[in-house]
């Protein structure tokens, strides 16, 4: 999820996920161009799974969503 959305921040559409049953546990892979390691801190902290940062990197992302899926099974 991109965390500059239109209408709003990537943290809010996370924390309306969170608070929904039926979706509070998909993992979400935040994105940003903002690549400054306090605001990676933040999303996830906020409960974003992982941080690819823009302009995103095919091997970068894929990596993250194959970590994703392996703590998802883990779990």
């Amino acid at each position: 999820m991109d965390l500059n959305l239109p209408d709003m921040s990537g943290m809010e559409a996370l924390g309306m996920l969170r608070e929904d049953d039926q979706l509070c546990t998909i993992p979400v892979i935040a994105v940003s161009a903002d690549a400054i390691p306090r605001n990676i801190e933040l999303a996830l902290e906020a409960g974003f799974s992982n941080f690819v940062t823009k302009p995103i990197a095919i091997d970068k992302l894929l990596a993250a969503i194959d970590e994703v899926l392996k703590n998802s099974a883990e779990s």
